[in-house]
């Protein structure tokens, strides 16, 4: 490569008739070399999309028969196991696989719903979508399952659903969505309390999201989930205007430490969903 700029900083004095020919086929060479150094680099996510794209045209199935596309659908999941170990290390399962790289895994999923859709498939669609902040496609995805089953994985994607709707500030299908999870009474339903009080908040009802907060706290979860609520923004808006929600930290607390929308911080560490 050095060569090259060479040649081309020191201009056409360094052709002479002897050496055309050979600079020629060097010049030739080197990009040869750029090529093969481009298709090296050219994105192990390229040549794994290609070869992901490969194994789902072998797949042969039947839509209509749902014997063979579950069977399919082991299949491609089996190819694409060995694929993400070859090409983003034999410790990437799915799971981690879909958070560090969500546009591939997005790809993935999009071709397992051609093969055999699923209420799972959808969430799981879903889920990335919302970590790529694109709501109304995540909004979709989700309202796909809930409309048939609203419990599904005990009530989260309900809340995943509501989540959405506050991320994009709509907090009117945000506290639609969190009743109806309230309603299910499954394990997901206390944080349609906590994220409820956020969007009641947002519209400025700071006597509901007291409430709904209170009704938080007095609720069966886990002790880490509590300790994130209690330093939210949703403890901070309420205690600063003088209400008193037992489990939120005081003012002195707020005063040290920033405040973070609750929904962003069980969203953004994985590791708690």
């Amino acid at each position: 490569m050095n060569n090259l700029f060479l040649i081309l900083f020191l201009g056409f004095n360094v052709f002479s008739e002897e050496n055309i020919i050979s600079t020629f086929s060097y010049m030739q060479q080197i990009k040869k070399e750029i090529t093969q150094s481009i298709l090296t680099e050219e994105n192990t996510a390229s040549q794994f999309e290609k070869e992901i794209y490969d194994a789902f045209k072998k797949l042969k199935f039947n839509k209509n028969n749902t014997v063979e596309r579950i069977k399919a659908s082991n299949e491609f999941e089996g190819s694409v196991t060995s694929l993400i170990k070859k090409y983003y290390g034999v410790n990437e399962d799915f799971s981690s696989f879909a958070i560090k790289y969500p546009e591939e895994a997005l790809k993935i999923i999009n071709y397992q719903i051609m093969i055999n859709p699923t209420d799972d498939l959808y969430y799981a669609r879903g889920f990335i979508y919302y970590r790529l902040n694109d709501y109304d496609r995540a909004i979709s995805d989700f309202n796909k399952v809930v409309s048939k089953n609203p419990f599904h994985n005990d009530g989260w994607t309900l809340k995943m659903l509501g989540t959405s709707y506050l991320s994009k500030s709509d907090y009117e299908n945000a506290i639609l969505s969190y009743t109806k999870l309230i309603n299910t009474n499954t394990k997901s339903s206390p944080y349609g309390y906590a994220e409820r009080a956020e969007a009641y908040i947002k519209k400025g009802d700071l006597k509901k999201a007291a409430d709904d907060l209170s009704m938080f706290f007095k609720s069966k979860v886990l002790p880490f989930y509590k300790e994130d609520v209690s330093k939210s923004l949703s403890c901070y808006k309420l205690v600063e205007k003088g209400y008193k929600v037992e489990g939120c930290k005081d003012l002195n607390y707020f005063k040290e430490n920033k405040p973070k929308s609750y929904y962003k911080m069980i969203v953004e560490n994985i590791n708690k969903i």
